[in-house]
């Protein structure tokens, strides 16, 4: 059985081609390195592109003149567009002339109000699980250096010229895209069988499909020329549809999966929404172009010289709230870099409730559960670090987030863009069936401690109470941990005091709960009597003034003990070692692996990280190698669980890697 590298789940691309199985097919990997190699040319070839661009105005003046003119007033304000577009095409062309580089425009926008609190209601297996989405006020200061851009650029190499943001001129009209595309885009075609019938201006609204994409570099690569036509005919499709809400992400996966996948499709995305913004009589319809163009800001960037139109486009429309949100998402992207997944739907529903935040709900291990804030650009580690400030624990060491759905809980990688992760997981159950995920895409966002690392009762007495004491009680109710019946007494005793408090009035009834509070592997060693008369003497004997959180931390130091605090146990089916049971109980902690027998608890072997060779992870396995790769012990574990394990031991290791100062190696 061929084995594969550690992983929390299957990889993000892999899963992409599994939800699109036509993208791969109608592109190959030669034809998506022949774009680009073909785009690189094609930009950097300035003498083919001034031809280009004499012959692109020469057609578009004589279209232009074959227009029937819609009336006097759509003229005038022809006329003055090209007028201030005629000025700034000189500039651009003398600026290229001179090999210049002009930073992105960026400019002080007003602050915008606070809005009202919306609800998404998202469930999960037990529960109705509420996410609030809110909108924020923004803050605008100087704006983002554009040379924290790290993206290929077209016409440039090196970093962008800091410039201090300039102040926009309100009283000029909006600007558009003529002057770029009378430079980039395709010659107009026609519309009909007539030659005066043309496509009128490529870079304004249109409410007809278009029949070629709008960018010549687009149209290099046919199978890449295709497929942007088949955006722009779900751009239509959504925008047009202003009375229904989108609850599904289908539609938007098609308009921001293809430019995801291969990067010269991001520029002509670009295009076709803020073309769809341009001279838009349609209210309606320019509200949802708004809104994919909210989505497309938080997803990727378009590169230069795009990049400095689209951020005037946004810039010279600040009475448009969507306007002002735009252009603060774009610069944060920059910043942070591109998604890799589409929008994830609670991004969907927030911009069609008309909402810029969405608060998202967290559960802890006591059941407690927190609503905080995120956004398209939230890192894993972004949102880990605001709930450790928001419960004052003192270190968020060996913490992470997880992700439960159906039978599976994932770890969520602190570099991953927190909706990236959730959307992949969500592709990875459908592509695997899992029934349930549920038309719903059910699940649950869990803040618990992953790694067991420095973990000293009392020292954190919050982390104590919201993690350590509620991770801690279910291994020794399942019999995991070697316990006395003494000590499971005083244990027993403890969890009642966290459940009653003072009142001792319940003490009677404990029996009836008893898989509760005792170890199942030692509720029948001894009698109900018994029992209640040795929990009921712990119970007066250590804890009369005892307070709750006083008995979590008590329950934890007596556990603090024992050799296997902190293991994490799976119970798996072994067939590779004779000498070993059958049925073996694998522990993984900060000190290593080590065997268990099931029910003797018997410690057959313990393997420090040192001594793992190799280790690897599938749908119903996990392959382990101690000692030697050649003579070493080899153990092939059947159990649904082996991606935990794979995990685990990646985890541990490689925060064992990090105190020595040592990097990860890449291969893993």
């Amino acid at each position: 059985m061929e084995e594969r590298s550690s992983h929390t789940i299957p990889n993000m691309d892999k899963i992409s081609s599994e939800v699109n199985p036509n993208m791969d097919k109608c592109i190959s990997d030669s034809d998506k390195k022949q774009a680009g190699s073909d785009l690189t040319s094609t930009v950097n070839d300035a003498k083919a592109e001034k031809i280009d661009n004499v012959e692109t105005r020469k057609e578009i003046n004589a279209n232009e003149k074959n227009t029937p003119k819609e009336s006097t007033t759509q003229n005038t304000e022809d006329k003055n567009a090209n007028n201030t577009t005629q000025t700034k095409q000189t500039a651009d062309a003398s600026k290229k002339e001179e090999g210049e580089m002009s930073s992105a425009p960026k400019s002080k926008l007003p602050q915008e109000s606070t809005e009202n609190i919306a609800v998404l209601e998202v469930t999960h297996q037990e529960a109705t699980v509420t996410e609030g989405v809110q909108t924020m006020p923004v803050v605008y200061g100087k704006g983002v250096s554009f040379s924290a851009l790290v993206t290929k650029q077209e016409d440039t190499a090196g970093e962008l010229a800091h410039e201090d943001p300039a102040t926009f001129d309100s009283t000029q009209p909006p600007t558009t895209l003529e002057a770029f595309a009378n430079v980039h885009f395709r010659p107009p075609g026609k519309k009909g069988i007539f030659k005066h019938h043309s496509e009128g201006s490529l870079w304004s609204y249109t409410k007809e499909p278009i029949r070629e994409a709008l960018l010549k570099k687009s149209l290099i690569n046919q199978d890449l020329a295709k497929y942007a036509v088949t955006i722009f005919s779900h751009i239509l499709k959504y925008i047009n549809d202003s009375k229904r809400q989108h609850s599904s992400t289908d539609l938007t996966d098609q308009i921001f999966r293809p430019a995801i996948v291969f990067e010269p499709l991001r520029d002509e995305v670009y295009c076709q929404i803020v073309k769809q913004l341009t001279h838009n009589k349609h209210k309606q319809i320019e509200d949802k172009a708004w809104e994919l163009m909210w989505l497309l800001t938080g997803q990727f960037v378009c590169t230069q010289p795009l990049l400095s139109e689209v951020l005037t486009f946004l810039q010279s429309r600040q009475t448009i709230g969507r306007a002002v949100q735009c252009y603060e998402r774009m610069q944060k992207t920059l910043k942070t870099g591109q998604r890799k997944q589409p929008p994830h739907f609670l991004e969907l529903e927030a911009v069609q409730k008309g909402h810029n935040q969405i608060q998202h709900l967290v559960t802890f291990p006591n059941g407690c559960k927190e609503n905080f804030m995120v956004n398209s650009w939230t890192k894993a580690c972004d949102l880990s670090e605001d709930i450790i400030q928001s419960l004052k624990l003192l270190s968020g060491e060996g913490f992470s987030l997880f992700v439960m759905f159906a039978d599976k809980v994932l770890s969520v990688p602190d570099n991953n863009f927190l909706f990236d992760f959730l959307k992949t997981t969500i592709e990875w159950g459908k592509a695997m069936k899992l029934k349930e995920l549920g038309s719903n895409m059910v699940y649950q966002l869990c803040f618990m401690r992953k790694l067991w690392l420095n973990v000293v009762p009392g020292k954190d007495v919050n982390a104590d109470c919201i993690f350590h004491y509620h991770q801690e009680l279910p291994k020794l109710l399942k019999g995991y941990h070697d316990c006395t019946v003494d000590e499971a007494a005083v244990l027993a005793a403890f969890q009642y005091r966290v459940r009653h408090g003072n009142d001792r009035s319940y003490l009677h009834s404990l029996w009836d709960n008893k898989h509760e509070y005792l170890p199942v592997d030692l509720i029948d060693t001894q009698t109900k009597e018994d029992w209640e008369k040795a929990i009921g003497m712990a119970y007066d004997r250590h804890q009369k003034t005892m307070t709750r959180p006083e008995a979590k931390v008590a329950f934890m130091n007596v556990i603090h003990n024992w050799p296997t605090f902190g293991t994490s146990f799976f119970e798996i089916k072994q067939e590779c070692q004779t000498q070993l049971p059958e049925i073996l109980m694998i522990g993984i902690s900060k000190d290593g692996v080590a065997l268990f027998d099931r029910k003797t608890k018997k410690n057959f072997a313990k393997y420090p990280f040192t001594k793992i060779s190799t280790w690897s992870s599938g749908h119903n396995y996990f392959h382990i190698t101690f000692g030697n790769m050649v003579k070493g012990t080899k153990m092939t574990c059947h159990t649904p669980l082996g991606y935990k394990m794979d995990d685990l031991i990646t985890s541990y290791i490689a925060q064992l890697l990090k105190k020595k100062g040592k990097a990860w190696p890449q291969h893993r």
